[in-house]
């Protein structure tokens, strides 16, 4: 075999593996849009998890993750916020179904805080319930 076409079959069997790779995990669900701080449609759509929290603690863990306590006097949590108003803390995701959830996105602290203020060192996680262009 040419050194030419051995190169050629070599490339075709490393994209396969890759495509393969990347279309699910071992447990069935998606892997992840390649963006760390997004939950697409798509991804909430394939995934089997009934409530927001659960999805999260599958695709995107770290997001679930406080980094210590900020502040003695004011415990913190990450903030979560439906459709840019807020709802709570993180157990509060454990109350939204994904059923109508269209994306997810994550905060991380020093945005969240410049953002919405104070309470925020944690991050927040954004839950938007309708397509950005029909708000």
């Amino acid at each position: 075999m040419y050194p030419k076409q051995l190169a050629a079959r070599l490339t075709v069997l490393l994209c396969a593996a890759a495509l393969v790779g990347c279309a699910t995990t071992s447990s069935g669900e998606r892997r992840s849009s390649g963006d760390p701080e997004l939950i697409t449609f798509e991804e909430i759509r394939s995934s089997e998890a009934s409530d927001v929290y659960t999805l999260i603690a599958r695709l995107r863990p770290r997001w679930l993750q406080t980094r210590g306590r900020q502040s003695i006097i004011m415990p913190e949590d990450v903030m979560v916020y439906l459709d840019n108003a807020r709802y709570g803390g993180l157990a509060s995701l454990r109350n939204l179904s994904t059923g109508g959830v269209t994306s997810l996105t994550y905060v991380d602290g020093r945005t969240a805080t410049q953002r919405w203020g104070l309470n925020h060192g944690h991050g927040a996680i954004i839950v938007s319930t309708a397509p950005p262009d029909s708000r």
